[in-house]
């Protein structure tokens, strides 16, 4: 089981499973609500602060709403593309290997 490694993004304290956050990062960040899959896959990334190294976890989610205003909409831009566009947009190689898992 992944943990967090204390409030920095991602998992909260008071959350019971990594998918429980993965659901409420996916509608604060991209305003999206849906089912929640399969974990694609998890690696351990340097985090941003680039102090210490965090682990992280892709789930799938079957969108089933997107809504027009979310919580993080005025820093944040969603775009609705095909997989095989996403996976080309996205920089990490672990991004795009956790993609090419759905």
């Amino acid at each position: 089981m992944l943990r967090p490694l204390g409030r920095q993004g991602g998992w909260e304290d008071d959350e019971p499973l990594a998918e429980t956050a993965a659901a409420r990062e996916a509608h604060e960040e991209a305003g999206v609500r849906g089912i929640m899959g399969a974990t694609l896959a998890s690696a351990e990334v340097t985090a941003k602060s680039k102090a210490h190294s965090v682990r992280i976890a892709w789930f799938a989610l079957y969108v089933e709403e997107l809504l027009d205003d979310w919580p993080e909409a005025s820093e944040r831009r969603r775009v609705v593309v095909p997989l095989d566009e996403a996976i080309g947009m996205v920089a990490r190689p672990e991004h795009r290997a956790a993609l090419t898992e759905v």
